[in-house]
């Protein structure tokens, strides 16, 4: 039986047929894949991209669950709802091996939609900011959310000199920081820029004839609690809040020589969800 293809408008009740095809599968779908495929699908997110849903020449469906469950997810409520995708059949019934190749990640996406080399950062952000300090975002929204705002990303990169965070905690608490300041004009560039050379300067508090300086103490933190850390919900929201107010400290011209203490509620979440709203965005989204 030699192998077949189409596009068709995959509907959720053409979806479910499918579905009644997965049979003799050792994998179990995932409701949290499927979900955030299905935020895709609704963002208009989905591209037809040749990947196909397979079928084997028993008809069994033999690759593609997760993108048809979606599809279930997603036009729940609209019988109308439908995505285009490939059709392959006519699969040999031994073939076993499936997605065996490396899922591209969003920083390599960025890449190939135009971005450049950004190392990470402006899509780690992309995707902290739209996510709400969540990793679970589908890369079409992120990809899209740097699409308009890229440019204001670069510039905060830039500002902060994100390349030499390499020996503190992650860059994206940086970038964050400068980002959030410059949209809500809470400082000037200059002034973040300054803040954050004397950040990057390597001195800490109390030597080499230094006075105690708001940003020597958050480099100090950042020493201290975040180096080697991964970038989770939480160390990322005090890194923010800590360099928040570190950063309107040093504007003010406050010296400062202790640790700042993090506590609830934290402004920047506050500050994130302001921007969100004014993207047009929910929070969670």
């Amino acid at each position: 039986m030699a192998i077949e293809m189409r596009t068709e408008r995959v509907t959720p009740t053409k979806a479910a047929h499918y579905l009644k095809r997965n049979v003799d599968n050792y994998r179990k779908i995932s409701r949290a894949k499927a979900a955030l495929y299905a935020e895709e699908m609704k963002a208009g997110k989905w591209q037809l991209n040749g990947e196909a849903i397979q079928f084997d020449e028993s008809g069994k469906l033999k690759n593609g669950q997760h993108r048809l469950a979606a599809i279930l997810i997603a036009g729940k409520d609209d019988p109308d709802f439908g995505v285009d995708m490939v059709i392959m059949t006519g699969v040999a019934d031994d073939v076993t091996i499936y997605d065996n190749g490396m899922n591209r990640s969003t920083k390599q996406m960025a890449q190939a939609s135009g971005y450049g080399d950004i190392s990470g950062t402006e899509a780690a952000v992309a995707a902290v900011f739209v996510g709400n300090f969540s990793s679970k975002v589908p890369k079409g929204v992120v990809l899209d959310w740097l699409k308009d705002h890229y440019a204001e990303i670069n510039r905060a990169y830039r500002i902060c000199g994100a390349n030499n965070r390499r020996n503190l905690a992650s860059r994206v608490g940086c970038v964050l920081t400068t980002y959030m300041l410059l949209r809500e004009d809470t400082l000037k560039s200059y002034e973040i820029e300054t803040f954050f050379k004397v950040f990057n300067s390597g001195n800490v508090v109390g030597t080499d004839g230094y006075e105690p300086s708001p940003a020597l103490v958050a480099r100090r933190m950042f020493m201290e609690r975040y180096k080697g850390m991964p970038v989770d919900k939480r160390s990322l929201t005090e890194q923010v809040e800590i360099l928040m107010t570190a950063l309107m400290d040093f504007k003010k011209g406050n010296k400062r020589q202790l640790n700042y203490k993090v506590s609830e509620p934290m402004r920047c979440v506050a500050v994130m969800d302001r921007l969100r709203k004014a993207d047009g965005m929910e929070k969670g989204a």
